[in-house]
């Protein structure tokens, strides 16, 4: 006579040992290494632009009567596509000599004026004013026993618009940086962007690897149905693993790719 109160139990059998347990993890860890071997041997992320002929300016102090005294530098980045992403522009101002000759042990720190104008450009006919001599102070830090003091900022860019940039900065002369020391500075700029190259190689890993979590959330949703049946079958886990296995999927940001084509993204 069978009792009322017992239901009915599927019983599953796992012949998965201690052996399939080391090959997955085995797995894992080479899977690891060989991502992280492929990552180093990567193109670099950022790439600088300089022209040693055209990319330092000389800020000579004002004579009696003379005025403000300043320093303009213009610099023109060409070729530049979306995949370029973001473009910066940063200023190292070399060391003051008498500091180099008589005080090498000392760390100078001062802050720098300038008005910064930017344009985009699409060929020679079409311009667009992104700044218009935009005023900026910067603390300029020029650490002991070194040849040029720190980077600072000058301008940032978070999408790239334009296929040319012409920046042009004025620069203010501060002064007396030290006591009855008013000396000419020199400064050095440079344009950086990320690598196309890197941002190629970005993207074609996150597809690949929104290609492999495809796979997997496929096979495993087939291997449930053609051993257990349809929903009903399944117990709470693995139900809950079909719901969560598809949002692995934009773990890899598939959008990636629209963020950096959008013409709308960005300032």
């Amino acid at each position: 006579m069978e009792n009322e109160t017992h239901f009915p139990v599927r019983v599953e059998h796992h012949t998965k040992g201690k052996m399939h347990i080391i090959v997955m993890g085995c797995a894992f860890f080479v899977g690891l290494i060989l991502c992280i071997i492929v990552g180093a041997a990567g193109p670099d992320v950022f790439s600088e632009h300089a022209d040693p002929d055209g990319s330092t300016v000389t800020i000579r102090p004002s004579e009696e009567g003379e005025g403000v005294s300043q320093g303009i530098w213009m610099g023109l980045l060409t070729g530049m596509k979306k995949k370029h992403r973001i473009m910066w522009v940063t200023g190292s101002f070399d060391r003051p000599d008498f500091l180099n000759n008589d005080r090498p042990e000392i760390e100078l720190t001062f802050d720098q004026k300038m008005f910064i104008t930017i344009e985009g450009l699409h060929g020679e006919d079409e311009r667009h004013i992104l700044a218009d001599r935009v005023e900026r102070d910067r603390k300029v830090v020029c650490p002991a026993h070194q040849d040029r003091c720190s980077d600072f900022l000058i301008f940032f860019q978070t999408y790239i618009r334009f296929p040319q940039y012409r920046v042009e900065v004025q620069f203010i002369h501060p002064g007396e940086i030290a006591d009855g020391v008013n000396p000419e500075l020199k400064c050095f700029m440079k344009f950086f962007f990320i690598n196309e190259d890197y941002t190629q190689f970005e993207l074609g890993w996150g597809y690949l690897f929104m290609a492999l979590t495809t796979i997997v959330c496929v096979v495993f949703f087939l291997q449930l149905v053609y051993r257990l049946g349809w929903w009903k079958e399944w117990n709470t886990q693995q139900r809950w693993l079909v719901i969560l296995l598809p949002f692995l999927w934009f773990f890899n940001d598939p959008f990636f790719a629209g963020q950096i084509l959008d013409a709308t993204h960005g300032l």
